[in-house]
């Protein structure tokens, strides 16, 4: 099953500003870099909100990350502007308060308003809300919460759940 098959089988992510960070300063060959080049290429379907492309922005270009990328600012840049281009943008209504930092709730918010398969992070505090099966329900709506690596396996079997 080639790239294009599997985004006509409409799967929909939420990846998280830990992932994007993690695809910039990790390995090319790791994979929350794989998982941003499969948002890129279409293998999915991203969703993101205001809110949360307000933080991508902020931490993309912020001294932190500058220094770690060598001062080249512009490959943070250059991402953010892909990552906004290709990920839908939803206005959550519902105000979720489920994780244990409230600022990952937007995450929740952003799944449950896509009605999203997956959310895809390293973040522990999301990470933790998932069931043996890693799913967490969200007013009702089910989602699983995947590390890249197993995002990228479910990609592999081309599963939508």
């Amino acid at each position: 099953m080639n790239k294009k098959d599997r985004s006509k089988k409409g799967i929909k992510a939420v990846v998280d500003t830990s992932v994007i960070v993690s695809s910039l300063l990790g390995s090319p060959s790791a994979a929350p870099a794989k998982v941003l080049r499969a948002m890129l290429e279409g293998a999915f379907q991203a969703y993101t909100s205001k809110q949360a492309l307000e933080e991508l922005y902020n931490t993309l270009l912020s001294e932190k990350i500058a220094e770690l990328l060598g001062g080249k600012i512009e490959i943070a840049a250059l991402t953010y502007i892909l990552v906004n281009s290709k990920a839908k943008i939803v206005k959550p209504r519902k105000r979720i308060k489920i994780c244990r930092d409230p600022d990952d709730d937007k995450y929740l918010e952003i799944a449950y308003q896509a009605k999203a398969d997956y959310i895809v992070t390293l973040d522990k505090d999301l990470l933790d809300l998932r069931d043996k099966n890693k799913q967490a329900e969200i007013n009702g709506h089910k989602a699983k919460i995947l590390t890249p690596k197993e995002f990228l396996q479910t990609l592999k079997l081309g599963q939508k759940t």
